[in-house]
């Protein structure tokens, strides 16, 4: 599946990250270990850009992963 980089808005394949985040009940997933980084310093900040993009941009939730297995 296709996400968006919370970040830099980059399309990550979720099977193919580079480096994933867990918070607050979501799962976020990034292109590049700096944006993980940038994240995880600010986590906040980077919100609201997925909450504007829509459900599933950036991250999945733990219903979405039970539904691929």
């Amino acid at each position: 599946m296709k996400v968006t980089d919370p970040v830099c808005g980059v399309q990550v394949d979720t099977e193919k990250t580079v480096a994933q985040e867990d918070y607050g009940g979501r799962t976020f997933f990034f292109c590049s270990a700096e944006c993980h980084r940038l994240f995880r310093t600010s986590p906040e900040r980077y919100l609201g850009r997925v909450e504007q993009s829509g459900v599933g941009s950036g991250s999945t939730t733990e219903s979405d992963e039970d539904s691929h297995e």
